[in-house]
């Protein structure tokens, strides 16, 4: 009867839902955290009130809620630019309370897949200002996949919102 205890079965269930459960409530207090530089009064302020109606949807707990308005005078948003896997411009939009953790985090990612994160204006150049392209790198097949597992990872990261590349599909 060696691994057929109740107990273990439920604690093995409840490890995968309350995995899931702090990822989801992470993004929801960091959405909040970001909705809250602007106003942190949700009554001025209807990103703020409709990241925290979600929130309540999602069971988040309101002393959670209140410490990520808190919080939220803490956050900074970044504007990281990087040449990837044959020279591929990239820019990646981060938003976070730990500039050091994030950086160091990044770039370690840029290393991995064979790139590297460069002074501000360094890949901006090759991007108008809305961040639309230019001219569009083309690079081989192998490449791509390289820019693709670097773009997974990156995304892993509940710090990043948007990576922008000016690489050829």
């Amino acid at each position: 009867m060696a691994g057929h205890s109740h107990w273990k079965q439920t604690k093995y269930k409840k490890a995968i839902v309350d995995a899931k459960k702090g990822k989801i409530f992470s993004k929801l207090i960091h959405e909040i955290m970001v909705a809250a530089q602007a106003e942190p009064n949700p009554e001025f302020n209807p990103r703020l009130r409709q990241a925290i109606e979600k929130a309540k949807q999602a069971r988040v707990p309101q002393e959670n809620i209140k410490r990520a308005i808190e919080k939220s005078r803490q956050v900074e948003e970044l504007i990281l630019e990087g040449y990837g896997p044959e020279g591929v411009g990239l820019i990646v939009q981060v938003t976070s309370t730990n500039k050091q953790g994030v950086l160091s985090a990044i770039k370690k990612i840029f290393t991995k897949y064979q790139g590297k994160l460069v002074d501000k204006g360094g890949v901006s150049w090759a991007f108008d200002s809305q961040f639309q392209p230019k001219f569009l790198q083309k690079i081989s097949e192998s490449g791509k996949n390289t820019l693709q597992q670097l773009i997974s990872e990156l995304n892993q990261l509940e710090e990043v919102k948007k990576i922008i590349t000016n690489a050829e599909n």
